[in-house]
């Protein structure tokens, strides 16, 4: 089943059944031309208060780095202990639930001021492991085995193993592998590409708290590689969150329990997606009925939706975006494709998304409030079924009959 017929170009700019969400302008960055017109096309109204529980366990605040707070003139372990006390403190004050510490730090967990400011704070910890492929690509790895609310205990047995089998290792276990400095790294993720199958063995790339010159460039390189096929997660880094202000990237993370492990692997499946105020939360779900019972699921993650057709009806929600726009991205175009203004703090709206053939597509959104960034979330990927005429399986969307 196929969507409708291109739309006139004077359309484009209201392109969702509304629900809150109204086609708008503003300050966000302007619209790609890439796109033909017509390109998304109106769907079915959605229904508001439709969507599934999206996280049974709620939604956990994460920086993606704990890092001491420096001191002038001082390094040692007592100063870094003192250092990371104060993060983890300032952290909680933010009201964030949890954190990934790099390993050459686990050891400060256990000094008696860090271990009382982790008792007050309830933070949920993983370990990550700093290590680079041998094509120089540096990234942080995360493992269930250390997954425990108090780091440096149960790490994993040194095994001498070739990069490859380092990283199947790792997402056979369910844990994941996170790309360090996209926009200083891509000569050596080159390098990677070149590998058969590398691709698949890397989960997240960090695209925001990465103190370069240009603070876009790397999630306009996260960008360029979804559009060639990569199936990688945005992650905030959060290393620079210390003593700045409260607009700063963090991560949401939809987890089924408050645990390590329910932590991790909400983060392997890609549950997460990027916020940049802690203290409101905004967020943009993005869903569609996988079951038949009109119940709309949030299907964010690694895996593509197959489609049993040519197009899908999508639905968006932007969950405390009132008076901003939310700007929506795929594979066509290197910028936003559609601009739509935020009516309501809880907008709903929807669309037929055309799946491409012969490769792997995405959807993605991101908020605008003021003309910045608030919320953005991580990419939905469509793949279309093999035979046009195959019915659904388990995993498969079998799209409605299009208006008209």
């Amino acid at each position: 089943m196929s969507r409708p017929a291109t739309m006139a170009s004077g359309m484009r700019r209201a392109v969702l059944a509304l629900a809150g969400i109204a086609a708008g302008a503003g300050c966000a960055p302007a619209l790609d031309a890439a796109a033909p017109p017509g390109y998304l096309a109106r769907a079915p109204a959605a229904v508001p208060g439709r969507f599934g529980a999206s996280a049974a366990g709620g939604w956990l605040l994460m920086v993606g780095r704990l890092e001491p707070q420096p001191e002038p003139l001082c390094s040692d372990p007592e100063c870094r202990a003192r250092g990371l006390a104060r993060a983890v403190r300032e952290l909680a004050g933010r009201g964030v639930e949890a954190a990934i510490v790099p390993q050459s730090d686990a050891a400060l967990l256990r000094q008696p001021e860090v271990a009382a400011a982790l008792r007050g704070s309830g933070l949920i910890l993983l370990n990550g492991r700093s290590w680079s492929t041998d094509h120089g690509v540096d990234l942080t790895l995360v493992e269930p085995s250390t997954a425990a609310s108090a780091p440096g205990a149960g790490s994993a047995p040194a095994v001498v193993e070739d990069w490859r089998a380092r990283l199947e290792r790792v997402r056979a276990a369910g844990g994941v592998a996170i790309l360090h400095r996209p926009c200083q790294q891509r000569a050596a993720v080159a390098r990677l590409l070149a590998e058969p199958g590398a691709a698949e063995l890397l989960t997240a790339v960090e695209v925001e708290g990465t103190p370069i010159v240009d603070p876009a460039c790397d999630r306009r390189q996260w960008h360029g590689w979804l559009r060639q096929g990569q199936r990688w997660l945005g992650l905030a880094r959060g290393s620079e969150l210390l003593g700045g202000s409260d607009a700063r990237a963090f991560n949401l993370v939809a987890v089924d329990e408050r645990t390590p492990e329910a932590l991790l692997r909400a983060l392997a499946a890609g549950r997460s997606q990027l916020v940049y105020q802690a203290r409101h939360r905004p967020r943009i779900e993005i869903g569609l009925t996988t079951d038949g019972d009109g119940q709309l699921e949030a299907l964010s993650g690694r895996q593509p939706v197959v489609v049993a057709g040519e197009s899908v009806v999508v639905q968006l929600r932007a969950v405390g975006g009132r008076g901003g726009e939310l700007l929506l991205y795929t594979e066509v175009a290197d910028g936003p494709i559609e601009r739509l203004g935020v009516d309501s703090s809880d907008a709903i709206a929807s669309l037929w998304y055309p799946v491409p053939e012969g490769r792997v597509g995405f959807l993605r959104a991101e908020l605008y409030r003021g003309g910045d960034v608030v919320a953005a979330a991580n990419p939905i990927f469509f793949a279309r079924a093999p035979a046009p005429d195959a019915l659904p399986q388990r995993d498969e969307v079998a799209p409605s009959a299009p208006p008209g």
